[in-house]
């Protein structure tokens, strides 16, 4: 893979006035759930378990299709929620 987001280096984002919200909405959610893009576009609802604290990564968009599809890996995978985002 080639170079990623990590939390820590996030900071800067949600500052500048240049990137529209929704745009710094799909960064974070990438970011705290270490995500791919398809990944986050096919998060629903039923995907987040707030009682139990985790997202559930399980289904991803196709790249050119849009359609979704499991994940790359195969491998479904339940993402703590930081408390970054619980707001």
């Amino acid at each position: 893979g080639g170079p990623f987001l990590v939390p820590r280096g996030f900071g800067a984002l949600p500052a500048c006035s240049r990137v529209p919200i929704r745009w710094k909405c799909i960064f974070g959610l990438a970011t705290y759930l270490y995500a791919r893009g398809g990944e986050v576009e096919a998060l629903d609802w039923d995907s987040v378990n707030f009682d139990e604290g985790y997202v559930l990564i399980h289904r991803a968009a196709d790249s050119d299709t849009r359609e979704i599809k499991s994940v790359k890996t195969k491998d479904t995978r339940k993402v703590p929620i930081e408390s970054t985002l619980m707001p």
